[in-house]
């Protein structure tokens, strides 16, 4: 911070707040470049940032547990007493249904957003279409092209 701090900076505006923006950085006396952005892109890292928002808030509750039952063994330790497995803090494991239906939804999304993560973000999944966007996909679109050949029918005429 501070007069000579150096950093990189990314705000996200909408065409709507673009005015105010352009007054906020006018004062501030600095630029940012323009990088237009495909709302598709947006709402796929959108999913993928509300995937790790549960995470991490279930692996925060877990990890607070973890830290105040290893405080409470090691204070029991010192003060030469035993501790009874049952008054350990579970997490979200031993909570009430809520709380285990939160560490259920947890894992499911490590597991969705660790699948997300192995594909890219583009904008066009697959259409009629191939787009410069989803060209690099041509490969797994290949198998599913069907040709169609044409063919004359005849009719045939029956002797009468």
């Amino acid at each position: 911070m501070g007069e000579h701090a150096v950093g990189s900076s990314l705000s996200l505006v909408s065409p709507a707040e673009e005015k105010a923006h352009s007054k906020i950085l006018g004062e501030l006396n600095v630029g940012f470049e323009k990088a237009h952005l495909d709302a598709r892109l947006l709402s796929s890292a959108q999913e993928r940032a509300n995937l790790a928002t549960k995470v991490i808030a279930a692996e925060f509750i877990e990890n607070k547990a973890r830290r105040n039952n290893q405080w409470f063994i090691e204070s029991a330790n010192d003060a030469g007493l035993e501790v009874d497995d049952n008054v350990l803090d579970e997490g979200l494991a031993g909570g009430n249904k809520k709380e285990q239906q939160q560490l259920h939804e947890a894992r499911r999304a490590k597991g969705l957003l660790q699948q997300l993560l192995t594909e890219p973000m583009v904008t066009q999944r697959y259409g009629k279409f191939l787009s410069s966007n989803t060209a690099a996909q041509e490969a797994e679109v290949a198998p599913y092209i069907v040709e169609t050949t044409t063919r004359s029918k005849k009719k045939r005429r029956k002797n009468r």
